[in-house]
C-alpha cells in the first residue's frame, strides 16, 4: 500500500472515533484531525482545517465560546510545560459543535507526526462521551491514526496494546500477539539483544517512576533482517483519574534515512577534510621539490660563470645541472600524469615493440645505479620470452622504472631483483607476463601497505622519512603506477615485511603482434638512425618568441650544421614562409596566433606539389593537443624541454 493510501485510510478511521481528536506540531499547524474537531472551532470538514494554525482557529471562535480559547492556549503550553499534568488531562468547559454546554476532558500526548516533527495528539471527550466509550477499543482507534509506531504498558512494563506499524516493527504478524509480553519478550523476537532491551526497559521505568515525558530520545536496534533501525521517540506517563502513573504511551519515528544521511555527510566531510590535508602537505612537499633541483641548477650556474671555475668543475657542475633538470622534468611528468588521471585523459597506446631491448634497456640504467650505490641489480627472465609484444612502451616502462626505481631508494644494500615470469593467457594471441620487483631494504609497516597506492601519500616512519628526506618525492609515482595498471586490465599486489624488503608483482596480458607488424619493427629498426650518422646542411626555420628558448634551439641547431631563421609571431612567419625552408619548428603560443592556426593560414596557400615541413614546439604533451597540432597540417611535434639528441633524431628522420 502506499503512503498516499495509507494517509487517507488513517484520516478516514479519526472520523469514525469518538471525541475530537487531533494532531498538531510545535509550530502551530495543524496536520490531522476528524470532522468533529473543525466542526468545533467552526469548519466543515477535517480537510478545511488541515494546514491550518493557531490564529486561524482563534479566529473562528464565535464571541459566545470564547472558553475554546483555553484549549488553544493549553495546546501552545504544552510544548514547555509537558510534564505538566493538569495539561495531560485537563475539564474545560464550553459549548460543543451542536451549541449545547459540556464538560470537556482533553487529553495530550506527546508524539510526532509523519515528517518526524514534535507534535501532541490531542483527544477531547465530552463529560457524557466519556462513560460511553470502550476506553482500549478508544486508544486503539487512536493509535492506529498516529504516524509511527505507538504503543502501551501497565506500570509492571506489560504491553496491553499497539498500532500495526508498532507490532510489524516488532516482526509480529498481528497486533494482538504484542499484548502480554515485555519488552524482552519483543526485542527477542525481532532478533535484538538483551542489551538493547534493557536500554528500552530502563527509559520505560525512568519515565513511570519520575513521572516526566521522555523526549526526542534518538535509540537504535538490529531488526531481524540484520539492518540497524533508528528512531526518534517519545514516552509518556499514563495517569488514573487521581492522578497516580498507572502505565506508560510511547510514539516512535522511523528515521533511519536521515540518520544514514547525516552519517553519509559526515564522512563525506571527513574525507574532504583529509583530502584537503593531504593536499596542504602535497603542496608543501611539491614547494621543497621544485625548488630543490632549481637551487642546484640556479647555484651551479653561478658557479660555472665564476672566473675561477677550473674546467673539470665546469663539467662537474653540468652534470648536477643536467641531474637536477632530468629530477625537474620527471617531477612535472608526475604531476600532469596526475592531472590527467584526475580528469579522466591518461590514456594508454599500444603498440608493437621490442620486448628484449625495452628489458635491456631497463637493465643496462638500473645496473650502473646500483653500482653507484652499492646494491646489487638483478634481471631473473625466462629463456622462451617473445620477441615482440603489443603494448603501450613509454606506460609499460613508467610503471616498471618507477616500483625498481622506489626499490633502489629504500635499499641501502643488498639486493634489488627483477623478476619476468611466463604464465599462461586465458585470451588467444596474447602473452600473460609477471614482473615482480623485489628488494631487501627497509620494507614497509603491515598497516601501511593498503594506503600505498593512495594519491599524496608517502609511507611515514623514522626510516622512510629519512629516505625520503634523502631521495625526495611528493607522493604520487605508486598511485600514476596503478592508474595506470587499471587503464591497462592488469593487476598489481604488494607485499612487505618491515626490516626485510618488499616485493611488488604485476601482471599483464600483452597482444602479440601479426607478421607484418614485426616486419614493420624491423624495418624501423634498420633506418633508425645511428649515433655516428652525420646531420647533412639545413636551412630551418624557427618561429618562437621566447629569447631563451630562441637560444637554446639556434645553439643546438647550429651544432647539428643548420642555417636558422627566426620568427617571433605569426605573421611574420607567414611572411617568412613565402619562402621555402628544409624544416619549419613551430611553437604552439604565439603572441598574435597560435600555431596551429599559423599552419592552417599558410597550407590554404600553399601550392599542390609542394609540402612544406613543419614540426610543433610544444610543451603541451596531451593526446589533445597532439591531435590539434596534426589536424592543422603538421607533420609530427617535439616536446619541451628540447634535447639535443631528440632533435638530431628528428633531422635525420625528417631530411634523410
Amino acid at each position: 500500500m502506499s503512503d498516499e493510501s495509507k494517509l487517507l485510510l488513517q484520516k478516514n478511521a479519526l472520523n469514525y472515533l469518538l471525541g475530537y481528536v487531533y494532531i498538531k506540531n510545535e509550530l502551530g499547524i495543524y496536520t490531522y484531525s476528524n470532522n468533529r474537531f473543525a466542526r468545533l472551532f467552526g469548519f466543515t470538514y477535517a480537510n478545511d482545517l488541515e494546514g491550518k494554525c493557531t490564529d486561524d482557529l482563534a479566529a473562528k471562535i464565535p464571541s459566545f465560546n470564547r472558553e475554546l480559547h483555553v484549549i488553544l492556549k493549553d495546546d501552545t503550553d504544552y510544548f514547555v510545560k509537558q510534564s505538566s499534568q493538569q495539561l495531560t488531562e485537563k475539564i474545560v468547559e464550553a459549548k460543543d459543535e451542536m451549541g449545547g454546554e459540556t464538560k470537556f476532558i482533553c487529553h495530550r500526548f506527546p508524539v510526532k507526526d509523519s515528517s518526524g516533527a514534535n507534535s501532541i495528539l490531542g483527544v477531547i471527550l465530552s463529560e457524557y462521551e466519556k462513560g460511553d466509550i470502550d476506553k482500549l477499543s478508544f486508544l486503539e482507534g487512536v493509535a492506529a491514526c498516529i504516524p509511527g509506531t505507538v504503543f502501551w504498558m501497565d506500570r509492571k512494563g506489560i504491553y496491553l496494546g499497539c498500532n500495526d506499524a508498532a507490532a510489524e516493527m516488532g516482526n509480529f504478524s498481528d497486533k494482538e500477539e504484542v499484548v502480554g509480553k515485555t519488552i524482552f519478550d519483543i526485542v527477542k523476537h525481532s532478533g535484538g539483544t538483551r542489551l538493547e532491551a534493557e536500554v528500552f526497559a530502563e527509559d520505560d521505568e525512568k519515565v513511570m517512576s519520575s513521572g516526566e515525558p521522555l523526549l526526542d530520545d534518538v535509540n537504535s536496534f538490529v531488526s531481524g533482517d540484520g539492518k540497524v533501525i533508528y528512531q526518534l521517540t517519545n514516552k509518556s506517563p499514563l495517569r488514573d483519574s487521581s492522578g497516580k502513573v498507572v502505565g506508560l504511551v510511547g510514539n516512535s519515528v522511523d528515521i533511519t534515512k536521515q540518520k544514514e544521511t547525516e552519517f553519509a555527510l559526515a564522512k563525506a566531510k571527513e574525507e574532504a577534510d583529509e583530502a584537503n590535508q593531504a593536499k596542504s602537505e602535497f603542496l608543501a612537499m611539491m614547494t621543497h621539490e621544485l625548488r630543490t633541483p632549481l637551487n642546484v641548477m640556479l647555484g651551479m650556474a653561478q658557479l660555472i660563470q665564476d672566473k675561477g671555475c677550473t674546467e673539470q668543475e665546469r663539467n662537474n657542475f653540468l652534470n648536477s645541472i643536467m641531474t637536477s633538470g632530468e629530477s625537474l622534468l620527471g617531477l612535472v611528468n608526475d604531476i600532469l600524469d596526475f592531472s590527467k588521471a584526475q580528469s579522466g585523459t591518461l590514456e594508454v597506446r599500444p603498440r608493437p615493440f621490442t620486448f628484449d631491448e625495452f628489458i635491456q634497456q631497463l637493465d643496462t640504467e638500473f645496473t650502473v645505479r646500483a653500482k653507484e650505490m652499492s646494491v646489487v641489480f638483478s634481471v631473473d627472465k625466462p629463456e622462451h620470452l617473445p620477441e615482440y609484444i603489443v603494448a603501450d612502451r613509454k606506460r609499460l616502462r613508467q610503471i616498471i622504472y618507477n616500483l625498481c626505481d622506489n626499490a633502489m631508494k629504500f635499499t641501502d644494500e643488498g639486493d634489488v631483483a627483477l623478476k619476468i615470469k611466463l604464465l599462461k593467457s586465458k585470451k588467444k594471441e596474447h602473452v600473460r607476463l609477471s614482473f615482480v620487483i623485489q628488494d631487501t631494504g627497509i620494507g614497509i609497516p603491515k598497516e601501511k601497505l593498503e594506503s600505498v597506492f593512495d594519491e599524496f601519500s608517502q609511507v611515514s616512519t623514522e626510516k622512510h622519512d629519512e629516505y625520503s628526506r634523502r631521495y625526495g618525492g611528493v607522493g604520487l609515482g605508486l598511485s600514476i603506477v596503478k592508474r595506470l595498471i587499471d587503464l591497462m586490465g592488469a593487476s598489481i599486489t604488494v607485499e612487505s615485511e618491515y626490516g626485510k624488503g618488499t616485493s611488488f608483482t604485476c601482471e599483464f596480458d600483452f597482444g602479440l603482434p601479426n607478421s607484418q607488424e614485426i616486419a614493420k619493427i624491423q624495418a624501423d629498426l634498420k633506418e633508425k638512425p645511428k649515433d655516428s650518422q652525420q646531420v647533412l646542411s639545413s636551412h630551418i626555420l624557427l618561429v618562437e618568441d621566447n629569447e631563451l628558448n630562441q637560444k637554446v634551439a639556434v645553439h643546438m641547431l647550429e651544432r647539428l650544421n643548420a642555417t636558422v631563421d627566426i620568427a617571433v609571431n605569426g605573421k611574420e612567419a607567414l611572411e617568412k614562409l613565402k619562402n621555402p625552408y628544409d624544416i619549419v619548428l613551430m611553437d604552439m603560443s604565439l603572441p598574435d596566433l597560435s600555431g596551429p592556426e599559423v599552419t592552417e593560414m599558410f597550407r590554404k596557400t600553399e601550392e599542390k606539389n609542394d609540402h612544406q615541413l613543419i614540426v610543433a614546439l610544444t610543451a603541451n604533451i596531451h593526446a589533445d593537443d597532439q591531435k590539434k597540432c596534426l589536424d592543422a597540417g603538421m607533420d609530427g611535434f617535439l616536446t619541451k624541454p628540447i634535447m639535443l639528441d631528440q632533435l638530431r633524431e628528428l633531422l635525420l628522420k625528417k631530411l634523410g
